[in-house]
């Protein structure tokens, strides 16, 4: 049996390393695809590795975890939350989601499942540097089209610009 409170004293305290990866000294904002974005899915892939578990960025910058099923061709249930911010909304916006299921992957001590559970850490869910919300998980649905890539943030990048300067493709 898992104990609550090392379980839950783990999940805050990487709450609070990931709230260290901001583009604000002093404060907490993680916008899309920015340095400080990647500095989060490094962080989150070193929690990974101990799991066995690799993760991957698909075409939008969603991290995409995936803890496999007993059976190769099992169902998947999804889990996620976003890993971008609002301006100083605080350490467990968005990432309290993520953090908690990968803690809960831990939990299952490498016991293989019936399904497999996918953890999705969105990478644009607020709106914040493009003025349009929900990118991540549009790309995750495939609804985000050609109108919605050629927005354009104050420094005037679309977002298929910003996809591409992240070593990513926006065709995907």
């Amino acid at each position: 049996m898992y104990e609550s409170k090392p379980f839950a004293r783990e999940v805050i305290a990487r709450c609070q390393t990931l709230a260290g990866c901001s583009e604000d000294a002093g404060g907490i904002r993680r916008t899309f695809l920015s340095p400080a974005m990647r500095d989060c899915h490094r962080e989150i892939a070193r929690w990974l590795a101990p799991l066995g578990i690799r993760s991957s960025l698909d075409a939008a910058g969603n991290l995409r975890m995936i803890y496999p099923a007993t059976e190769i061709d099992a169902p998947r249930l999804l889990l996620g939350s976003h890993l971008d911010t609002v301006p100083n909304a605080g350490a467990y916006d968005g990432v309290l989601g993520v953090v908690i299921a990968i803690a809960l992957l831990a939990a299952l001590r490498g016991r293989k499942l019936p399904f497999a559970i996918e953890v999705v850490g969105f990478s644009e869910e607020e709106g914040v540097r493009f003025r349009t919300p929900f990118i991540g998980s549009r790309a995750l649905v495939g609804s985000l089209d050609e109108e919605v890539l050629d927005r354009q943030d104050t420094q005037q990048i679309s977002i298929r610009q910003a996809i591409e300067d992240f070593g990513l493709n926006p065709a995907g």
